[in-house]
């Protein structure tokens, strides 16, 4: 009589130590024998996240963990070149084909969330430059050494710490007085609340530049932090952010509290598995005021590993259906920002 296939050792080891890649991928292989397709997908994209290169390979290499393969292909390993772009996405389920005009009434309501991703200031490429050169500097001995990820969780290995390093790249105010620059374009849109996932503080500058106040606030997502930082807006139960003292919320950290910043792969790891075990980690205040309201993306590649875990992390933590529209809104070659851009 063939045995039953039973998930419970591998769920006891992810819970010992989330950072374990082997535990991850024999539990999607229990998954996807037993028919959890879904569950299955989740567990090797955690594979994949802390050890592409084997896990790809094994996956290949399974007849039925292959069916997986293209639906987690925002995994493989590419350049930045080789990725698509899209103009926007709509995930809503009641309008399949959302307008520019749409967009720019939503905006204009100040009926939108904003999330920020490195893509909004070239922090993208400066990303990928700075992983090539502590590639260089540290001799990091793989092909990705575009992959600022990978790159700083070698570094972590060799007892350095890169988010202490990453924190002397954003001394370079940007220019708000520029029409076209991003973050002020952002600050004059006079919302409550933007979410960002970069380590700098431009989105704060911003917006005192404007002669606004912002609170800057970060998640604390790790024990050192919920230990050590200083007491958070939160505290106070009748907060309310508002137009002129707004809140700027930085999901993956800030370079105020280095310890804040997820960078690595074990960071990210732990991330996730510290805001599924405690979602009071990201506090319920944004959660109702983003609810309410439409996400705005800015900034960010679809396809890319980090955007991947943002969002799947939103529609986990946001348990009301998605009645309302989530718009994708990576900027085209040539036409950068929204407020100059035609309806598509």
């Amino acid at each position: 009589m063939k045995k039953p296939y039973n998930s419970s050792r591998y769920e006891e080891a992810i819970e010992i130590d989330p950072n374990y890649a082997e535990a991850w991928y024999y539990r999607a292989l229990v998954n996807i024998r037993t028919g959890n397709k879904e569950n299955a997908s989740e567990d090797l994209k955690m594979a994949l996240l802390i050890d592409h290169s084997r896990y790809s390979k094994m996956a290949t290499e399974d007849e039925q963990m292959r069916t997986l393969v293209e639906d987690v292909s925002s995994f493989r390993e590419t350049t930045p070149n080789e990725t698509k772009r899209t103009t926007i996405w709509d995930f809503s389920y009641a309008d399949p084909s959302p307008t520019w005009d749409m967009i720019l009434q939503l905006v204009k309501e100040r009926r939108v969330t904003p999330f920020i991703g490195a893509g909004v200031n070239d922090g993208a490429n400066l990303f990928e430059r700075l992983a090539r050169k502590w590639a260089k500097e540290y001799d990091y001995p793989l092909l990705d050494s575009y992959d600022l990820t990978r790159v700083s969780q070698f570094m972590a290995y060799r007892r350095m710490d890169p988010k202490f390093f990453i924190t002397h790249e954003f001394e370079n105010t940007p220019d708000f007085s520029r029409p076209d620059e991003p973050y002020a374009i952002l600050a004059d849109l006079d919302l409550p609340i933007y979410v960002t996932t970069n380590y700098d503080e431009f989105m704060e500058a911003a917006l005192r530049s404007r002669g606004k106040n912002p609170d800057s606030e970060f998640c604390r997502w790790n024990e050192f932090l919920r230990m050590t930082a200083p007491p958070s807006v939160f505290d106070n139960p009748e907060y309310q952010p508002s137009q002129d003292k707004p809140l700027v919320y930085h999901l993956y950290g800030c370079v105020s509290e280095p310890h804040s910043i997820v960078l690595t792969t074990d960071d990210y790891v732990n991330f996730l598995f510290s805001m599924s075990r405690d979602p009071l980690l990201f506090p319920a205040f944004i959660i109702t005021s983003i609810s309410s309201s439409s996400l705005l993306f800015l900034g960010y590649n679809i396809f890319d590993q980090n955007f991947d875990i943002l969002f799947r992390f939103l529609k986990k933590s946001l348990t009301a259906d998605l009645g309302y529209p989530v718009i994708i809104q990576s900027s085209p070659n040539g036409d950068r920002y929204f407020p100059e851009m035609p309806p598509k």
